[in-house]
């Protein structure tokens, strides 16, 4: 005996899919949040590091680094992927 799974193939916005509000925002923050976090595991930056690099408390890298987005602007997360790019 064979269930069959349905599978619904979705958008590149896996937010828009969720039919979630403002899903282009939403994908361009996770995306910038993405790049902030790798660009500080690269840089083997303690959080507390990146923090002082971005002018921003700990509690608000971890925020950012956890995905928990809704605080931080984009033109903001855009600002902290600048930085963050251009530390050596």
């Amino acid at each position: 005996m064979t269930d069959e799974i349905e599978v619904e193939v979705g958008s590149s916005n896996v937010f828009a899919d969720l039919g979630l509000s403002n899903p282009a925002e939403r994908l361009v923050k996770a995306e910038l949040a993405s790049r902030i976090g790798e660009a500080i595991r690269q840089r083997r930056l303690s959080n507390a590091t990146a923090a002082a690099l971005l002018g921003i408390a700990r509690p608000e890298i971890s925020q950012l680094l956890r995905g928990f987005l809704t605080d931080f602007p984009t033109d903001r997360l855009k600002r902290y992927a600048e930085i963050i790019g251009s530390t050596t």
